[in-house]
C-alpha cells in the first residue's frame, strides 16, 4: 500500500510532490495555496495512463487526514462548529430564468417566489441599458 510518506510513489514524481507541498500548506494553516497547490498539481500533472488509482486515492486521504488533524488541532473535535461552515445551498435550487444550478453559476440569489443567478442579472442590466429612459 502506498501513501504520500512512501519512498516510492506509484504517481509520477511532480504529482507526488504537489500532494507533499499541499500538506505543508496546510499544516501553515495555508489553506487556500494548498487549494491552489492541488488544483495546478492535478491540472498539470495527472495523467490516468501514468497513474495508479489506488495510490492517487491514498496521497488524497493523506492531505485530508492532515487537513482533519490540523483543524482539530486548532479548534478541537468540534472543528465544524467552532468555525461555522457554512451550509452550501441545496444543489437542486436553480435560476428561474435559465435553470442552472447552485454549481453552474457563480452566485444564485434566492427569493420567497424563486431564484435569479448572476449571469441572468447581466442580461438584464444590459436590456435595461439598451431601452431609452421615457420621462
Amino acid at each position: 500500500m502506498s501513501n504520500i510518506a512512501d519512498d516510492n510513489p506509484k504517481i509520477p514524481p511532480a504529482l507526488f510532490s504537489c500532494f507533499a507541498q499541499a500538506s505543508g500548506d496546510i499544516v501553515q494553516q495555508k489553506y487556500k495555496q494548498a487549494l491552489s497547490t492541488l488544483e495546478e498539481g492535478l491540472k498539470q500533472n495527472y495523467d490516468p495512463a501514468e497513474v495508479d488509482g489506488f495510490d492517487l486515492l491514498e496521497n488524497v486521504r493523506a492531505v485530508v487526514g492532515v487537513l482533519e488533524y490540523n483543524l482539530r488541532q486548532a479548534y478541537g473535535i468540534d472543528w465544524e462548529k467552532e468555525i461555522r461552515v457554512p451550509k452550501i445551498p441545496d444543489k437542486a435550487v436553480r435560476c428561474s430564468f435559465c435553470g442552472k444550478t447552485y454549481a453552474e453559476v457563480a452566485k444564485l440569489i434566492t427569493g420567497a417566489e424563486g431564484n435569479i443567478c448572476n449571469e441572468c442579472i447581466a442580461i438584464c442590466n444590459e436590456v435595461l441599458a439598451e431601452q431609452p429612459h421615457s420621462d
